[in-house]
């Protein structure tokens, strides 16, 4: 049997996740994961950069870490990476749940689900196990830019040349998706690009200065600050911020006018088209094409039954 990769672009983390969770968590506090780099760089649906930043330096909770659904996730990673086995017996697979932390990059940290060994000619790779609700569609090319990130990650961190997303999309293991990905060159600007915004936020973190805010932080910024009747001289930044906020304000405004000028226009065309019909549910234009009127009857517990009509206009079948 082949042994382990060695990774000697990195030391594993001291602290174990399985023996110690706590102090392993507060360890990682420091470090820029692979999961977190996807939140850096704004690709996180579920959290902000700034919401990132508020864990990190203490103005909001961290979330569980040991929650039911990161137990899960943990549980089923296993059975994934076994099934991942089943189909690449050229590959070796090795689980692991060590943190790897970069010698270059003190701030950058890497936690592979498996290592690999192909076995023809020896060579290194790396499997991340996913078990995810999310659409399926997402996987049918390849992996979601997520999980690309992460995975590009930690093959730049931990200077392995290829590896695999293996995952298991609502629950489907018999469709198991299993994109490969290479550590090509435009892997490694990806994975440039992650540093220097990984470096960045670690840079912000450390001066406590928050990141740029993005369009769903409104709530999140409400709460970590406190409303004083007070006057601040603002930045060079805020002026563009402002400036930004006034255009884009102007541009959906005029669209809402545009848009109910429009809605204007088609009521009345549709108020035309009732009227000549005078009560009557089908109508035969001129070309033939059939305008028809279905009532709909609407039930609402607050105002009562209300009726309408929908309207529409088809070629005549």
């Amino acid at each position: 049997m082949t042994s382990k990769p060695v990774i000697e672009s990195c030391t594993a983390l001291d602290v174990n996740r399985d023996e110690n969770l706590e102090e392993w968590k507060e360890a990682r506090k420091k470090l820029i994961g692979s999961s977190d780099i996807v939140t850096v760089m704004n690709l996180n649906r579920w959290k902000t950069p700034l919401e990132l930043w508020c864990e990190r330096t203490g103005k909001v909770e961290t979330p569980d870490i040991d929650s039911k659904a990161a137990k899960y996730g943990r549980l089923v990673e296993p059975a994934i990476l076994e099934l991942f086995a089943d189909e690449h017996p050229e590959l070796e697979v090795f689980p692991t749940n060590e943190t790897y932390v970069s010698k270059e990059h003190k701030f950058a940290s890497a936690t592979p689900d498996a290592l690999l060994i192909r076995r023809e000619d020896a060579e290194a790779g790396i499997a991340e196990a996913k078990h995810t609700a999310g659409n399926i569609a997402e996987w049918e090319d390849g992996a979601p830019t997520y999980a690309h990130i992460q995975l590009v990650w930690q093959l730049g961190l931990l200077c392995i040349p290829f590896g695999y997303v293996a995952a298991v999309v609502q629950g489907k293991a018999n469709d198991l998706k299993d994109p490969s990905f290479e550590f090509d060159a435009v892997a490694s600007d990806v994975f440039n690009q992650c540093l220097e915004e990984a470096q960045g936020f670690v840079n912000c973190i450390e001066a406590d200065i928050p990141p740029e805010a993005s369009a769903g932080d409104k709530k999140l910024i409400q709460n970590i600050v406190e409303h004083r009747e007070e006057t601040r001289l603002m930045s060079a930044e805020a002026q563009a911020a402002a400036e930004k906020y006034l255009e884009a304000r102007a541009k959906r405004l005029s669209i809402e006018k545009d848009v109910q000028f429009q809605k204007d226009i088609e009521d009345q065309a549709q108020n035309a088209l009732m009227l000549e019909l005078f009560g009557a549910d089908t109508g035969v234009l001129p070309d033939g094409r059939m305008v028809r009127f279905k009532k709909v009857e609407r039930k609402s517990y607050t105002v009562g039954e209300s009726v309408q009509y929908r309207m529409s206009i088809k070629d005549n079948e």
